[in-house]
């Protein structure tokens, strides 16, 4: 999966000259506060714990970046830890996840979303996975440390208000 951020024409001639000489620290990268679990119930709207399909969350996230001629690249690694329900019987976990890009300010300039497809294999409760995502950030001359690089999942309103009222996932 790649991220390519477009970055407006006028920021483009802010853009100097490439150098390679000196590296540039890699912009930081975070998991999005309150975005990074989820737990799915059928209905939607049910917190039964009998009706739970499934619970993920998001962990140890990891990068590394290389400046180049055109831009930053970067890889972002994590894992997602992911728990079946009682009431999954069809033995899948399906949930968006999002990677976006803020600039100074912490303005979003760049958001893909990404499917996620999980799979308990026979009778296995949990299914660990890894996920790695390849954004490009174009430019040379950026204060990259004033950029950051956000990951979490795309959530409901059904599961944001489940994350706010404190469930844990269980590990």
């Amino acid at each position: 999966m790649k991220l390519r951020v477009v970055v407006p024409v006028t920021a483009l001639l802010l853009f100097g000259c490439a150098t390679e000489e000196i590296p540039e620290p890699c912009p930081p990268v975070g998991l999005v506060d309150g975005l990074a679990r989820v737990t799915a119930f059928e209905p939607e709207t049910s917190v039964d714990p009998d009706r739970k399909l499934w619970s993920a969350y998001l962990a140890d996230l990891r990068s590394e970046c290389t400046l180049g001629s055109r831009g930053m690249s970067m890889t972002v690694g994590f894992l997602v830890l992911a728990e079946r329900g009682p009431a999954n019987v069809d033995a899948i976990a399906r949930q968006p996840f999002f990677v976006a890009v803020t600039g100074p300010g912490g303005r979003i300039i760049a958001k893909q979303e990404f499917a996620l497809e999980l799979t308990f294999e026979g009778e296995a409760r949990r299914v660990i996975h890894q996920e790695v995502i390849e954004p490009f950030l174009p430019g040379t001359d950026q204060p990259w440390l004033d950029y950051r690089i956000l990951v979490g999942f795309q959530l409901s309103e059904a599961q944001v208000m489940h994350n706010r009222r404190g469930a844990q996932p269980r590990s």
